[in-house]
């Protein structure tokens, strides 16, 4: 009796390790910034130069790069609203692994990250701090043309002076970075949680005096059948992933998805689908989902045979995409592409996309899918709009446009279909801004949808960049380029378009930011892709051969 006594205590004591590592697992970045040293910006001066900090940099920074110079802004912590000020620093990246870079970008992308870093505080040379303030001049100008053109803002001051405001603060000194990183608390999560499943069956088993002919089994069942069960298609999407070549992946989804359930669910922000997709996939785990505003372009065309392509190409920041075959049980196979930053994995993500984390989160990405095609033969693109959010209020169930995607290939065989759908909901974008949705179908029909005041507005046209489409006090409302112009010229210059034809005319609306290039073939449901302007190496998908 004494023995199990002991056993029972130090059992308990083991289980109680389990549930510190879990809560670590949830909350160690926000421990880490508690305990981290303060960095005071305002007050660094030469006696600094030549020490060594280690600083958690939270939400009063945000960075970006222009002409190879790394440029963070950092607020003193602490600081109110009203006396807000952020001081410009560079930073020296060359002393970082490849990876670490893709971390600090992925970081300070964002207006509000957290970011552990180490590094040395440097002087500039003259020359050097010559070169430095040139691209951050260059970088406030070009970021003063968006806030006032993009974003309709009104400063109230001239281009020059707000750069001489912002230059006040740009300082002489720069950080030598030596290690970056966050800490990733999933695996402590996982840890902890199988420790306390193996300290709770052993307490049982010491309270109530189990044998092992009886403590084996229920192991077994309890920590490999259940949750092999539990996690059954998980696993094997998982396990589906591959990586095709540098940069992308293709993945099979084995029913995880729920999309049922996800329009039931009356999503209307991405802090809403997210807090749906970690109960629903991730079992509640701290999951953060990475949002990000898209540039595109689409179109539609025929070839000499009668099929149906739908072209796309997908603008944005650097990425990683992932090739999603779907079929969940009841509703249409489909294919399509997802950007893999969506849940920060990849190029610009925190998680590596080869990585058990990165792969765990792909379980996720057929909601993610930016455009795509089902077996019916209906192709659907999401693209950006320059333009306040959507929110409509109509009193009908609510969904968010991105989620709409996956609803649209799991349940619409024609355009009608999808247009009956959409029109069944109030939509909402989220993201600051507004999007619309190409759609097709193999009876060559094609559409642009947009909401405009508070209405569903559907205008037939075969090619769509992002700009609005819709005839009206609201045309051509959005971001107005070259693209549209040049996609319906090529397109008018042909009687048929082949898919070679169709993947030169997004060459021709390919600009530096275009990640990939799709040409769907909507008969044969099939994908050829391209990456980052290389059209000279084709991928190739088809849903049948999943």
């Amino acid at each position: 009796m004494k023995r199990n006594k002991k056993a029972i205590i130090i059992t308990a004591c083991i289980m109680f390790v389990g549930i510190l590592l879990v809560v670590w697992g949830i909350c160690c970045n926000t421990i880490i910034g508690w305990f981290s040293k303060p960095f005071y910006s305002s007050k660094i001066t030469s006696d600094d130069v030549g020490k060594t900090y280690s600083l958690h940099l939270g939400e009063e920074s945000f960075g970006t790069e222009t002409d190879g110079v790394y440029l963070t802004c950092i607020s003193d912590p602490g600081v109110s609203d009203e006396d807000y000020v952020g001081y410009w620093y560079t930073f020296d990246v060359s002393g970082i692994s490849n990876d670490e870079l893709m971390k600090y970008k992925a970081y300070t992308s964002e207006y509000s990250f957290e970011v552990s870093i180490k590094g040395v505080i440097r002087e500039y040379s003259e020359a050097d701090y010559d070169t430095a303030k040139q691209a951050m001049t260059n970088w406030l100008s070009s970021y003063y043309c968006v806030i006032v053109n993009d974003y309709g803002m009104d400063l109230e001051i001239t281009e020059e002076e707000f750069v001489e405001l912002e230059m006040e603060n740009f300082s002489p000194y720069y950080i030598e970075l030596i290690s970056v990183g966050q800490m990733n608390g999933i695996p402590f999560i996982v840890i902890g949680a199988t420790v306390i499943l193996v300290s709770l069956l052993l307490e049982i088993c010491f309270v109530f005096k189990l044998k092992k002919k009886v403590v084996l089994p229920i192991a077994f069942v309890v920590l490999v059948v259940i949750p092999g069960i539990i996690l059954f298609n998980h696993i094997r999407t998982i396990a589906s992933v591959k990586m095709v070549d540098n940069g992308i992946y293709s993945m099979r989804n084995y029913e995880c998805t729920n999309t049922q359930g996800l329009i039931d669910a009356n999503i209307s922000s991405i802090e809403e689908f997210e807090s749906w997709a970690v109960k629903e996939h991730f079992f509640n785990l701290p999951i953060e989902v990475k949002e990000k505003n898209i540039g595109c372009a689409a179109f539609a065309a025929t070839t000499d045979a009668g099929e149906h392509l739908f072209g796309r190409n997908f603008d944005y920041d650097e990425t990683d995409m992932v090739v999603v075959y779907s079929h969940p049980n009841g509703s249409y196979a489909s294919i399509g592409v997802a950007d893999l930053a969506f849940l920060g994995i990849g190029a610009s993500g925190e998680y590596n996309a080869d990585s058990l984390v990165g792969r765990t989160l792909m379980i996720v990405e057929p909601y993610a899918i930016m455009d795509g095609i089902n077996e019916k033969g209906v192709g659907v693109g999401i693209l950006e709009l320059a333009i306040d959010e959507v929110h409509q209020d109509n009193g009908k169930p609510d969904m968010l446009v991105y989620l709409a995607m996956r609803a649209i290939l799991d349940n619409c065989a024609f355009v009608d279909e999808a247009l009956d759908l959409l029109g069944s909901y109030d939509i909402h974008t989220d993201l600051e801004c507004a999007y619309h949705l190409f759609i097709t179908d193999t009876t060559g029909k094609y559409v642009v949808v947009e909401w405009l005041d508070g209405e569903m507005v559907v205008t037939e046209t075969s090619a769509v960049t992002n700009c609005i489409v819709a005839p009206g006090p609201h045309f051509e409302e959005g971001t107005i380029d070259r693209r549209l112009g040049a996609i319906t010229a090529e397109l008018d210059s042909r009687e048929t378009v082949s898919e070679e034809d169709a993947m030169y005319i997004l060459s021709v609306a390919c600009n530096p930011n275009t990640e990939w290039s799709c040409v769907y073939n909507l008969e044969k449901f099939s994908l050829k892709v391209c990456l980052d302007g290389d059209y000279e190496k084709v991928y190739e998908f088809s849903g049948y051969d999943q």
